[in-house]
């Protein structure tokens, strides 16, 4: 499932508190146990080739500028099951293009 000779760059890792946001992005629903292996870095890739972080990078009123997200959360241990969420943070909105989804974060 994991290959062995996978490179990865931490470019800035930085753990901050921050003012109530709102991400605002795309999900995937994924299967933590799945034989058909990770599904996020695809979803990432298909992200950039269709366009999805070049319109959500151009959506007004966003808290951080070059800030890119990926979201882990409603964990269902019944089907082992979590959404996965690439977004940008906004100042909290409730004006959310047809497209993407919403999360705020308190």
């Amino acid at each position: 499932m994991f290959k062995e000779n996978m490179s990865v760059e931490l470019v800035d890792f930085q753990v901050k508190t921050i003012e109530a946001v709102t991400i605002i992005g795309k999900g995937i629903l994924c299967k933590a146990d799945s034989d058909q292996g990770n599904p996020i870095p695809s979803f990432w890739r298909s992200c950039y080739k269709d366009g999805t972080i070049k319109r959500l990078m151009k959506l007004p009123n966003l808290a951080y500028d070059s800030v890119k997200v990926g979201w882990i959360g409603y964990w269902n241990d019944t089907n082992v099951q979590f959404t996965y969420f690439i977004g940008v943070l906004s100042k909290p909105t409730d004006n959310v293009p047809e497209e993407f989804d919403a999360l705020p974060m308190d």
